[in-house]
Order: structure tokens, then sequence, then C-alpha cells
């Protein structure tokens, strides 16, 4: 008799005490709920069934393994592809299984899920005379490329929920062009309740952030289904197809996702908000300002960096299987660092997803999911901080100070950029430009006030040079040749550049790199010894080798599209260097991948991962 029985009561293992009627929803709460609670949960079903919405096309909901159904009555197949990345939890916000992925900003071919509306007619003239998508998501960082929670798109497609390489949250149908909707202000580890209209009628395209309007475009036109390969007629929920492929994926949160066969008007998108808005859960804060690595190999036992502050003796770390993972729950005491904590790994270790929560007596804070892939064998890389270290109080790019933090972190490199005066001063700054002084047109007199954000005089290269001169620190400068409006002076700025190096006796704590191959050339045939990278990414790692260069130094939009130099540089003797990465899963993918070295604009973090591969070799 020990069961709950919906429509009755357990008598002798059978039911009696039935009732005649409906029931709609049942839930179980773990706690004691407060008005705010209760009214809150009214408020998901007051609204009368005829005036909510239904979604006709897709209703997604996803199950505790890590699939996912569709519980619209189309009743569509969902595939699921897994990936240690890809994980479903238990969501006391929003009563539900939610889908979170901890790939990197833009990743390609990790977790997702497809439906697909290949050779389905019907499915796409449903879409094409207007639609509306809906979603509940939520993404843990931001990056400088496109990344897509939800996308049908290459060359056309019906649409998109996704952030634009200009950081706004969009929503993208294609009718004959792009149709950006779309919307800037908006937060990282914040969820969002986000429905994208596509009006075939008005020829309008809108977007709807938390029930208020936030975005719309024009929209003539007609529906363009995505190139005429079918392998891309799919819906990818955390990406969008390529050539039958998953790319441009976002790491976070995806709560829901539901379509509608016709273009939901402002006052039923109202009601979709009402009945979306998460429970007023009050959660526990042990830690604060937290990262760690969410998507990593790992060795079972192994040594794992929290980052965070407020942890104390005594703390533990607890590890949850999540998605489909055949291993016990494990809970290990925190050694205390500088910057956090580190924990032991569980002995029993298994590929997949773990929940992470800081377990303090009875109060539990959940951190998050971490994806372990466990291996034998981890990889190694060293960071270089671009343009120096420089995310500190009363700090800049590019300045002394961020020189000597990068020396005091104990990185591998401080990255800076060098142009040369008409009067032939070498100065250190990104830009062509300050205060509108344009570097290489003016002299040094006309530079040398001008002040960095935290009051510093633009710094000489001079500067730096004397202070690798009278420091003790391993790191290196790593000076980039800054492409002048003349090669000749490009040139000559390298020259002198090598020339001040030789001067102060730090030839080996100095490399070089420069988008000119000219002056990278010039400087390897002063210097046979000098490490030279180039960074144009137009030279393939054998070019490269034949011309004398030590390494490739390229972006990682470069390296994505040529995954394979990795290997033929290291064939060759060549370094790679990986620009500019900054967020915690795309440095370890790009270390995986065979990188050597990573500029990153996040030192510290770079530094955690770093060290978190060298200790557990």
């Amino acid at each position: 008799n020990h069961f709950f029985a919906i429509f009755g009561d357990p008598q002798n293992g059978n039911c009696e005490q039935q009732i005649p009627g409906d029931v709609v929803t049942f839930r179980i709460y773990d706690d004691v709920i407060t008005d705010q609670q209760a009214a809150l949960l009214w408020s998901r079903v007051q609204t009368a069934p005829d005036d909510m919405p239904k979604a006709d096309l897709v209703d997604v909901v996803f199950n505790a393994d890590g699939t996912a159904q569709d519980v619209s009555d189309a009743h569509r197949t969902i595939d699921y592809y897994s990936n240690a990345s890809l994980s479903t939890y238990w969501s006391e916000q929003y009563g539900r299984y939610v889908a979170r992925n901890t790939c990197g900003w833009a990743a390609k071919n990790t977790g997702h899920y497809r439906i697909s509306y290949a050779n389905d007619d019907d499915f796409w003239n449903k879409l094409a005379d207007g639609y509306t998508m809906e979603a509940t998501v939520m993404t843990t960082e931001k990056g400088s490329s496109e990344a897509k929670w939800i996308a049908s798109h290459q060359s056309g497609g019906p649409g998109g929920l996704m952030v634009s390489s200009s950081g706004n949250i969009a929503f993208l149908p294609h009718t004959g062009g792009y149709r950006w909707a779309q919307y800037s202000e908006w937060a990282t580890d914040v969820y969002y309740h986000l429905v994208g209209v596509y009006d075939k009628d008005s020829t309008k395209a809108y977007l709807y952030i938390n029930g208020q309007l936030m975005g719309e475009a024009d929209a003539p036109g007609t529906l363009t289904k995505p190139t005429s390969n079918t392998q891309n007629h799919f819906f990818a929920i955390f990406g969008d197809p390529q050539n039958g492929n998953c790319e441009q994926q976002i790491p976070g949160d995806i709560v829901s996702f539901r379509m509608y066969d016709a273009p939901l008007s402002a006052d039923q998108v109202s009601l979709l908000w009402e009945g979306s808005k998460p429970l007023p859960v009050e959660k526990v804060k042990l830690i604060s300002d937290i990262s760690y690595l969410a998507s990593v190999p790992a060795k079972a036992s192994g040594i794992y960096p929290i980052m965070a502050t407020g942890f104390e003796e005594g703390d533990m770390i607890e590890f949850a299987p999540a998605t489909g993972v055949d291993a016990q729950t494990v809970c290990n005491t925190v050694t205390l660092t500088e910057t956090g904590a580190t924990v032991t790994l569980p002995e029993d270790l298994a590929t997949g997803s773990y929940t992470i929560s800081v377990v303090r007596g009875d109060e539990v804070q959940t951190i998050g999911n971490a994806a372990f892939t466990v291996t034998d064998t981890m990889p190694s890389a060293e960071i270089i901080a671009h343009r120096g270290y420089w995310d500190t109080d009363d700090n800049a790019q590019n300045s002394r100070a961020s020189i000597q933090k990068a020396q005091e972190l104990g990185v591998y490199g401080a990255e800076t950029d060098v142009w040369i005066t008409t009067d032939g001063e070498l100065m250190i700054n990104h830009d062509a430009s300050r205060s509108g002084v344009r570097i290489e047109n003016s002299t040094y007199e006309q530079c040398k006030d001008l002040t960095l954000s935290n009051g510093e005089t633009m710094p000489r290269l001079d500067d730096f040079l004397q202070m690798l001169a009278e420091s003790d620190s391993p790191t290196k400068l790593i000076i980039e040749i800054k492409s002048h409006t003349d090669e000749e002076r490009t040139c000559e700025a390298a020259i002198k550049s090598m020339q001040k190096v030789k001067e102060y006796g730090v030839e080996d704590k100095v490399e070089y790199i420069a988008f000119s191959a000219t002056a990278c050339e010039r400087l390897i045939n002063l210097d046979e010894n000098a490490t030279v990278a180039y960074l144009n990414g137009d030279l393939t790692p054998a070019e490269l080798s034949e011309k004398g260069y030590s390494g490739l130094d390229y972006s990682y939009s470069v390296m994505n599209s040529n995954p394979t130099w990795y290997a033929q540089a290291h064939e060759l003797g060549l370094t790679v260097n990986v620009w500019t990465v900054s967020d915690n899963a795309s440095i370890v993918t790009y270390i995986v991948n065979g990188a050597d070295f990573i500029t990153t604009d996040t030192p510290v973090e770079g530094m955690m991962i770093k060290n978190y591969f060298d200790i557990n070799r």
C-alpha cells in the first residue's frame, strides 16, 4: 500500500475511492513552499485553456536519461546526439528536467538534439505561412562569434534563437535574406524566456524577451530552406546544422523549446511568459565568484581545481553522476588554495557529466555540471597574457602594471604591441592611434604624454625591456610588430625592436610575432636563433618551416578551419599558438587539440587550466 494512487487510494495493493474527473498535473516538492511560491504556482494554471496557445508543431521535454521527447500532438522524433558535454538535471525552479551543454563557445559536434523536417512538406508548409518559436534559455558565457541555442540555418533556413557576433540575442528567419530581430542588453547565467515570431502576412519578424517586444525586423519575401542538401533540414537544439553536422554551439541551459503553427500576438506571448516564470527558489550561497572546468579530460582520483571566494576548512565537494553515468555519488574534502580550493576526483570516475555541489554541514550549494572524459594521458600548454595581465584594479592593457602583473602571475609570456614614431622611438599601443594621435605619423614628443585608462603614460619598448632585465620572473615578452601603413616602416620597427632587445641583453626573454611575413623574415635573417612566429594564417606549416619560422601563431578561427595543422606543425618541429581564447571550455579544447601556447585575456583561468593538466600528468 506504499504508493500514491492518481485517481484513487491504495487498498491491499488495489485502488479504491476513485474519483470521476480530470487530473491535469501532479507535483510534490521537497519543502514547505511560501505564500509567494503558492501564488506563482496558481498563476501557472489559472489561465483558461482556450486562451493559452498550444504548441502544435513541437513541444520538447527533456528526460532524466538525457534524451528528449516531443509531447505535442505531432510527436516528432527528437534524435539525441550524446556527448560528455551534454546532460540533463532536475530544476527546482522550473519543475522539470533541463538540458545543459558545457561545450566551448561556438563549439562543433558536441552533444545536441535534432528535429528533422527533411522530406516533411507538411511541417515546412506550416512554417512557411508564419510560425512562432519559444524557448527558455541561459548561457554561461559570451563569445566573439555567433552561437545558437536552437537554429536551422545554412544559406537559408526557417530561423533560430541565437547570439550574434556582435553579442545580441536574435531571432533570425531567412526570407530571401536573414532578418535580424535582436536585442543587446542581456547577461550570462540569467534565464530568459525568448519568443521569435515570423509573420508572413505583415512581413515582420519579432523578438520577445520575458513577455516584452524587444526587437523587430522587416521580413519580406518567402521563407527559404537551408541549402538544397536535405542533410541540413533539421532544427538543432544547442547549435545549427552544417553539412549534416552541428556547429556554432552554445554553452548553457535550455529549459524548454516549443513551436506554434501561427504568428502569435503580443497578448498570446504574454500568456506564454506568465506560464513559464520560474519558481522563486531560495538558493544557498556558500561560495561566490566561481570559475571551474566544465568540460575536461580527467583521471580517476585526479586533482580538480575550483576558483572561488568563500571556501572554508572542512568544506566538501559532492560529485553526483548525471545523465548516463554508471558511478556512485562521492563527497570529498577540499584543500584550500590562494584562488579557491582543489578536491580529489572520484576513484570510480567514469566518462560523463556530474553535478558538482559544495557541502558545508547541512547546507548544499550546487555549482553546476562538469563533463569529464576519462583518459590516461594529459596534454600540456603554456599561457600567454594578451596585452599583459590587465584585468585587475587600476590596470590597463599594454601598461607597465599589466606586464608586472603577468610576471607576478608567472605566465609563459606577456604579449605586447610595438609601433615606431617618425623619429624612431618604439611605442607600446594596440591601436594605431590614441586620443586622436596616430603613432606612426607622430613624434615621440607627441606620444609620450598620452595616457592609458589607469593613468600611466604610453610606455616605450625600453620600459618593458628594462622590466625584463631587472626581473627574476621567467615571463617572456612576446613582441608583436604592428603592421604600419608602409611595409618598410613595419620592417624598420621590427629591426629596431630586435636591436633594442640585444641592447638590454634579454634575447632569451623575448619572442617576436607579426602579421607581416616580410617583417618576420627580416628578423629570421638577422638572427637565426630568434623565436619568430607568423600571425596572418595564410601560410601552411610546411611553408613556414621552409622559411625558417619557429612556429605559427594563428587565430582560433584559422585553426578551426585547418585542424590538421597541429600535427603537421609538430612533425616539422614548429610550435602552435592559438589566439585569442578567453573562455575556460575553449582554452581546454585548443590545448586538447594540440596547441603549445594559448594567448588569452583571462590568464588567471588559463593558468588554472595549465596547472590542472600539469599536476595530473
